[in-house]
């Protein structure tokens, strides 16, 4: 039986690419998304440390100061635990929705006085919560809970009930 190069799978469990010698086994891309999650959970992190940071030399440390860096911290190590890929998701997906609104009603606020008027702390501040936005919108779409039937009946059952 033939093994993957990256993951030792075999071969039945590994993608493959169809050539004009016929299949060959490629590289598995199994490993590349889970580290492409733990990547970007951990940029996600370092965007929340950032974004409290400077939140709190703002306007001090407050309540969304420790939620922020809490829900950061929670994102990062849920990537390194499959059982919480999707409740760490959720909360990057959550944490960007919040971050949107920080944008919107950041702007709304700018407008105030008749002109635009925003200091370079606060644009600051603002392209960090947007960068937030950006990529837990992107942790949560990566997030594809496995597809298992109901009935307990597999797939090659299926192709005997087909035929």
């Amino acid at each position: 039986m033939n093994i993957c190069r990256s993951c030792n799978r075999q071969l039945k469990n590994c993608p493959t690419e169809f050539s004009s010698k016929g299949f060959q086994a490629v590289t598995c891309t199994l490993n590349d998304d889970a580290n492409m999650n733990k990547v970007i959970g951990i940029l996600f992190a370092i965007r929340c440390f950032a974004t409290s940071a400077l939140s709190q030399s703002m306007m001090g440390a407050g309540m969304w100061f420790l939620v922020i860096i809490a829900t950061g911290c929670l994102v990062a190590v849920s990537q390194f635990f499959p059982r919480l890929k999707g409740p760490g998701s959720g909360l990057a997906l959550l944490l960007g929705l919040i971050s949107l609104c920080a944008i919107l009603l950041g702007l709304l606020a700018a407008t105030i006085g008749g002109s635009f008027n925003m200091d370079d702390s606060s644009a600051l501040l603002l392209f960090l919560f947007f960068l937030i936005a950006v990529f837990g919108i992107i942790l949560a779409s990566m997030f594809k809970k496995p597809i298992r039937p109901k009935s307990g009946i597999n797939a090659e059952q299926i192709k005997i009930l087909k035929h």
